[in-house]
């Protein structure tokens, strides 16, 4: 409970401290990460509130379509910072995902389909790794750490790789063990907490750059 409430709060932050950026300086690669957090704030206050009223109505089909809504963020997000070829790499692997989506997975179901968790994370891998792969080869002279895209893909990378470790474990095994699945559970809160940390960090290196006066 008491990380549940904490990510809450966090995420609350990291989306008041995109909105007041959003408002001040209206930046493109800013404003994505905006959308992105409006969409994730709604989404999971939302959820909060419907559990709060009756925790008996399913809000599965909401997290389908977000996550679905997630992978088509990211793509744009990427396309807008990766080399051409990298980008066609990054295209590819979209069509797929959004093909195995269409045709193996229930965006419109009722029921939380962890196959589209699987698929977006699988996808939101890839593509920190070719950004991780064109920053490493690149000539920039600018610390790795001061790109805001780091920390994005740092914490998007993060969340991936521990979602794939909490989700197939609870795919492929039908009775899982109820204090695992609580294990799972809060490790995903803290890991979420992190990410959204890392994002925060990205806002910061946003307005950082903002205000750093070209010459």
């Amino acid at each position: 409970m008491i990380l549940s409430v904490l990510y809450s709060l966090v995420l609350l932050l990291v989306f008041l401290k995109s909105w007041i950026l959003n408002h001040k300086y209206p930046v493109k690669k800013q404003n994505y990460l905006f959308f992105y957090l409006l969409i994730s704030a709604v989404v999971e206050f939302t959820s909060l509130i419907i559990y709060y009223i009756n925790p008996d109505i399913n809000v599965g089909m909401l997290y389908n379509i977000y996550v679905c809504t997630c992978i088509l963020f990211f793509f744009i997000f990427y396309q807008r910072i990766l080399t051409k070829i990298l980008k066609i790499i990054s295209t590819y692997t979209f069509v797929f995902t959004v093909s195995y989506l269409v045709i193996f997975t229930k965006v419109s179901g009722f029921i939380f389909d962890y196959r589209i968790v699987i698929a977006a994370t699988l996808f939101s891998i890839l593509n920190t790794l070719l950004w991780f792969y064109q920053k490493i080869n690149s000539n920039d002279t600018q610390k790795i750490t001061e790109d805001p895209s780091f920390w994005i893909s740092t914490g998007l990378l993060l969340w991936s790789v521990f979602s794939i470790f909490r989700i197939v474990p609870m795919f492929l095994l039908s009775n899982i063990d109820e204090e695992f699945h609580e294990f799972l559970r809060m490790v995903m809160y803290i890991v979420n907490i992190i990410m959204y940390g890392m994002f925060y960090i990205a806002l910061l290196k946003y307005e950082k750059i903002i205000l750093t006066p070209t010459t």
